[in-house]
């Protein structure tokens, strides 16, 4: 098969590599160091403002539980408006979920039943 010696690897003449040289342990330094820096940066910036949605202003903005990890429901206005109603008619983690944020809105989250109706029969 090959042309080399039998039973000799061709890389046993390869000499070991020696230490590395100071300008690359300063690069190898200056990497790490950045790269803590970096992170330690994101991990502020990300405790100081989570950013988000937020429910406020006849919006609703709901995170729960989902099979693929967390899931996110925001809707404003009349969309908002149903999604609260609907909540407040049935039962369930999500339901409960979504009535707490439909509160933070300011939005209803049951219909308001309206009271008996009066009519003048002008008698």
């Amino acid at each position: 098969m090959g042309t080399g010696t039998p039973g000799v690897s061709p890389w046993s003449t390869v000499p070991p590599p020696g230490p590395p040289s100071h300008r690359v342990r300063v690069l190898v330094a200056v990497a790490v160091g950045l790269g803590i820096v970096l992170l330690l940066a994101v991990v502020g910036w990300a405790l100081a403002d989570p950013g988000g949605f937020r429910s406020g202003d006849g919006c609703i903005d709901v995170t729960y539980p989902s099979s693929t990890g967390g899931a996110l429901i925001h809707r404003c206005g009349d969309a908002a408006r149903d999604v609260c109603l609907q909540a407040g008619t049935t039962a369930g983690r999500l339901a409960e979920l979504t009535r707490r944020e439909c509160l933070a809105a300011g939005l209803p989250s049951v219909a308001s039943t309206p009271g008996p109706v009066v009519t003048s029969s002008g008698r």
